[in-house]
């Protein structure tokens, strides 16, 4: 009974060793789709400046595709930060929300 009881925690062990590997993980990649939101915002305000400040019409039509990819990288970021909002896994929503609203 002894060694079944060793098996059954040592299984236990390992699925909360495996929780707390996922729970890291996700929170790894909220960090780095959250610093790619904050540098996604600053690029499209520079481009979308520069397109404010050129006259030249062939340079704006170039920085305005360069805005619609900035916004299609923002866009699937959204998407991802609605689909964490959504989770139940998420305790503390708070940046996401926040992020969000910026995008």
């Amino acid at each position: 009974m002894s060694a079944e009881n060793n098996e059954q925690s040592g299984t236990f062990q390992d699925v909360t060793r495996d929780i707390e590997r996922t729970h890291l993980a996700r929170h790894a990649d909220i960090d780095r789709v959250l610093k790619k939101v904050a540098e996604g915002v600053e690029t499209f305000e520079g481009i979308f400046d520069k397109i404010q400040a050129t006259t030249n019409s062939n340079q704006k039509e170039k920085l305005e595709q360069d805005l619609k990819k900035e916004i299609k990288k923002l866009q699937r970021h959204r998407d991802q930060i609605k689909t964490w909002i959504s989770s139940n896994d998420i305790k503390d929503k708070r940046a996401l929300m926040d992020n969000r609203q910026i995008l």
